[in-house]
């Protein structure tokens, strides 16, 4: 273990319950250093609720969460979220509300965030490793 931490942002466990290969590959570290915001986990939990497959997509990701751990909101949370709000404000790069959440887990976490969302390069302090399509 290498002592670092990897928050999977949504579009990431999706690709993973999806078995795709390429985002699989980029993956090489254990499953402790691996942390989902709640954030992500209630936008997965949002599409399966909106699913065909309901059951199978909320058994995923009860399968997935027992190899992760899920970072809760607190309020070093919010302090981290509402700088990074008010920042992406004041230079006009706003993202979506929820990736703003899932920024300021990261950031306080000291983790980095893996995800395949370019806009959250605009996050001043956020350690990002950047998939591509």
């Amino acid at each position: 273990m290498s002592g670092r931490m990897y928050m999977l942002d949504t579009n990431i466990v999706i690709d993973i319950f999806r078995g795709n290969i390429k985002t699989l590959s980029c993956l090489s570290f254990d499953t402790e250093e691996i942390v989902i915001s709640c954030v992500a986990y209630g936008e997965l939990v949002y599409g399966a609720e909106n699913s065909n497959y309901k059951s199978k997509h909320l058994n995923q990701i009860d399968e997935f969460v027992q190899v992760c751990k899920v970072f809760s909101v607190t309020k070093q949370t919010a302090d981290v979220y509402g700088r990074i709000k008010a920042a992406l404000k004041i230079s006009g790069k706003p993202i979506p509300e929820n990736d703003v959440w899932i920024a300021a887990h990261a950031i306080e976490s000291d983790s980095f965030l893996v995800t395949k969302d370019s806009h959250f390069s605009v996050v001043n302090g956020l350690k990002l490793m950047l998939l591509k399509e």
